[in-house]
């Protein structure tokens, strides 16, 4: 099913901002691939059945700088989350707040003009999450539970010198991660831990000059996930939580405050963290991000 998506603000207002990091190079990371904006979409199919999905993660964030030659933040956030779909096959609604830390730097590369940088990062997030599980041939079984996850990471961030009028950036992150559930549902409740690991490449055929001499540049974007659950407590079973997407999208001119959005997007598999079962979903978005 494609979906017609119309974005919801990319995130609330960056509270105080006590210093800005310079960078050197195309598409130097000052602003993190974690700032997803956030998505409202709203089906009504043939049948007269309606389907919504809600993908939002708005936080009011703060930085301030870390001492030492290399620069680099100290970044903290608070915020909400709410990942919703109504679909018969695939119904979720995993809501809450988070806290945020990302200890954030800048290798310093030398005359290759490389852009590399690394961090640290630590999240907690509370709520409610509401999935429906595996279809076994029965009924329809879903898990309404009460939810505390914990997630410790670190990545990598690498660009290399753009010399050929197009680049491309790879960014890699590894961790572990901790999921309680408590309350009713199909399943038992317990803690499951484990450890993740996760790829995104996006490539700018154009390069990111691109926007500026023509106000649009297309942007390729492919993602791999898997999450490795490795304990577990409480009678809740280890899984292996793998997902992968691919996007097609369009970059507008963002000199302004109002930055026009599109992307074509193909993914398929569970994360466990977001409280999606496994599913396969295409989606047409197109819609505004809100830079504040």
């Amino acid at each position: 099913m494609i979906r017609k998506t119309l974005p919801l603000l990319c995130a609330l207002a960056c509270a105080p901002a006590f210093a800005e990091v310079v960078l050197t190079g195309d598409k130097a990371p000052t602003e993190q691939p974690w700032a997803e904006p956030a998505t409202l979409s709203h089906v009504r199919s043939g049948d007269g059945s309606d389907v919504t999905t809600v993908h939002a993660n708005l936080a009011i964030k703060g930085k301030r700088p870390l001492p030492g030659e290399a620069p680099g933040l100290l970044q903290y956030g608070a915020g909400v989350y709410w990942h919703k779909d109504t679909g018969d096959d695939t119904r979720q609604n995993d809501r809450g707040v988070s806290l945020s830390a990302y200890h954030f730097r800048v290798v310093d590369t030398g005359p290759s003009g490389a852009v590399v940088s690394y961090q640290y990062s630590g999240v907690l997030q509370f709520g409610k999450s509401l999935t429906q599980l595996a279809d076994d041939g029965g009924p329809t079984r879903y898990d309404d539970k009460t939810k505390d996850r914990e997630v410790l990471a670190a990545e990598l961030f690498y660009q290399p010198a753009g010399d050929a009028g197009w680049t491309h950036h790879t960014q890699l992150k590894g961790g572990a991660y901790s999921d309680h559930a408590s309350g009713g549902g199909a399943s038992p409740s317990g803690r499951v831990s484990g450890l993740l690991a996760r790829a995104d490449w996006t490539l700018y055929p154009a390069g990111t000059d691109g926007v500026g001499a023509t106000g649009i540049a297309p942007v390729f974007h492919l993602l791999a996930q898997h999450q490795h659950d490795r304990w577990t407590s409480g009678g809740r079973d280890k899984g292996n939580h793998k997902l992968y997407a691919a996007s097609l999208g369009l970059e507008f001119n963002n000199a302004g405050k109002f930055v026009p959005t599109f992307s074509l997007a193909r993914s398929i598999g569970a994360d466990l963290l977001a409280g999606r079962a496994y599913i396969g979903r295409t989606e047409l978005a197109l819609g505004l991000k809100v830079k504040l």
